[in-house]
């Protein structure tokens, strides 16, 4: 895991098979020059995000005291499926600093809650019993990063519920990448007035049905967004499009739009 603090000096301490690896004080943004002291007394100066990559033929038992500065963290950084030590509900609602959130190839992870921190990078991806995702307080998505501004949530076999970010920004969304999930329904219409030029929406792979089809495709379409790419096949069980969309259909084809459905 990595993980960047705040405002605050940030006590860590990483621990493998009992032993500790790095302890020390990490100041971020307080005028000092962070440091870090390893258990042999050496000290190095520390970079504002310390990370430790472990091998993987080690018996892992990681654990990270945040001291004081829990509420200033700025980044996670959850990508390791060995360990999987949080279970349940995630709830990152009071940390107001929080910039960055990674989380994949996680397991007992069940429903996540993201804090009103106006975030700007997001990657949801490989979590096997997420279920549910309330992403509404990243308002700042980047989405000029290729792999975690833009809407990353993917792979998630068993999420059915997502509550997506109004972005208030000027349109610049080029991907919305929702494929290879559970969702059972998917309102697009927080994201929707920010599409970028020649926009990729891709929800393949999902539960949605009929309905839910037809309105995506109308969503989309009140945009004036023009060759885009709007992927919607291979629902369980499979939701073509019914005449409710039609128009809508029709005026994407118009405006350029290569659309897949069942």
């Amino acid at each position: 895991q990595d993980l960047q603090g705040g405002v605050s000096a940030c006590k860590f301490t990483f621990n493998v098979s009992g032993k500790d690896i790095k302890i020390g004080v990490f100041t971020h943004l307080a005028g000092n020059v962070p440091m870090w002291k390893d258990l042999l007394n050496n000290v190095t100066q520390a970079s504002n995000t310390f990370s430790y990559s472990i091998p993987n033929d080690v018996n892992r038992d990681i654990t990270v005291a945040l001291g004081n500065c829990l509420d200033d963290v700025k980044s996670i950084r959850m990508t390791s499926a060995v360990d999987n030590k949080v279970q349940g509900f995630l709830d990152l609602s009071t940390l107001d600093f929080l910039e960055s959130l990674h989380l994949s190839g996680q397991s007992g992870i069940t429903s996540l809650l993201l804090p009103n921190s106006g975030g700007n990078a997001l990657l949801i991806t490989g979590n096997s019993d997420l279920f549910t995702a309330d992403l509404s307080g990243f308002t700042n998505l980047d989405r000029t990063d290729a792999s975690l501004g833009y809407v990353n949530v993917r792979w998630n076999f068993n999420l059915d519920s997502i509550i997506l970010p109004t972005v208030p920004v000027a349109p610049t969304f080029s991907f919305v990448l929702l494929y290879d999930n559970a969702l059972t329904s998917l309102d697009l219409t927080p994201i929707i007035q920010s599409l970028a030029a020649t926009p990729e929406i891709d929800a393949r792979k999902n539960k949605l049905s009929s309905a839910d089809i037809d309105q995506i495709i109308i969503d989309v379409d009140s945009q004036s967004v023009t060759d885009g790419e709007l992927i919607l096949n291979l629902q369980s069980p499979l939701a073509p499009p019914t005449p409710a969309s039609a128009a809508a259909l029709l005026s994407l084809g118009v405006k350029n739009w290569t659309v897949t459905t069942d």
